[in-house]
């Protein structure tokens, strides 16, 4: 009866042929199921942090497992293969399973961390989004006015459709992620122009000010996203880019068309 190992090697046990060709066989087609795999899921778009965070990841953790069991049949392969052609075989599979593994998690998890972060960007630049329509809903019904900077969350939570519109995925504060422009309390939206009305800040709820409310570390790749007056939403570099944050009145914009003489 044929049995995995030679019981007549002494000390150390030796498989049989038939065990090397299963070993063999075995671990070659599993590391190449991980590889397949890995390259499968680097390609799979992360649509929103629950899918990044539970679906990507626990299939990053099957790709481990099955990779370890088919290095693992190769590596027994590789010690205790009867032939030096055997061995070496295993050795180089093993060693050609291993770097290509490690190149295709490697570049997985680079791309799982870009998809993450541009899905939770995406989320954010939603919910502020979303602000700025309860801003126009609003200001519809209350004379074209903003509300106050004060109170400016509990004016907008009868306009937002959750108040999840509130939080953003990657804020430190829970409650409230945005903060409202101080300079435009009450103010008519078409008075306030291209200003920023709603910014991302770590301040909490209702809380009101200017630029001093940024978050110390900008959110998104060196910028802040910003909902305008007239509810369209922007990403500006902190140190690149220019934000409007005082009012452009009707009479100023007048004299700056004027032609000097």
């Amino acid at each position: 009866m044929p049995s995995y190992y030679d019981k007549n090697a002494g000390s150390s046990p030796m498989m049989s042929s038939a065990a090397v060709v299963r070993g063999l066989v075995g671990g070659t087609l599993l590391c190449g199921v991980a590889v397949g795999l890995s390259f499968c899921v680097a390609r799979f778009p992360a649509v929103n942090p629950w899918v990044a965070d539970r679906v990507v990841w626990a299939m990053l953790y099957v790709v481990l497992g099955v990779l370890a069991v088919g290095m693992w049949l190769l590596l027994r392969v590789a010690r205790f293969a009867p032939a030096l052609l055997a061995r070496g075989i295993a050795v180089v599979l093993l060693c050609a399973a291993l770097l290509t593994a490690t190149g295709l998690l490697f570049g997985w998890g680079r791309g799982v961390v870009r998809q993450y972060a541009a899905a939770r960007k995406t989320i954010c630049m939603r919910r502020l989004k979303e602000i700025g329509d309860a801003l126009q809903g609003f200001a519809a019904a209350n004379h074209g006015r903003l509300p106050e900077a004060g109170e400016w969350c509990d004016a907008l939570a009868p306009y937002v459709s959750d108040e999840e519109a509130f939080v953003c995925p990657c804020a430190a504060n829970s409650e409230c992620a945005y903060a409202f422009n101080s300079r435009l309390s009450g103010m008519e939206v078409e008075a306030a122009g291209k200003a920023v009305v709603v910014f991302e800040s770590d301040a909490g709820w209702n809380a009101a000010g200017g630029p001093e409310l940024l978050p110390a570390s900008p959110r998104w790749h060196g910028g802040d996203q910003y909902c305008l007056a007239y509810g369209h939403v922007t990403w500006c570099h902190r140190k690149r880019d220019s934000i409007i944050w005082e009012p452009v009145l009707k009479e100023q914009a007048g004299e700056a068309d004027k032609p000097s003489p």
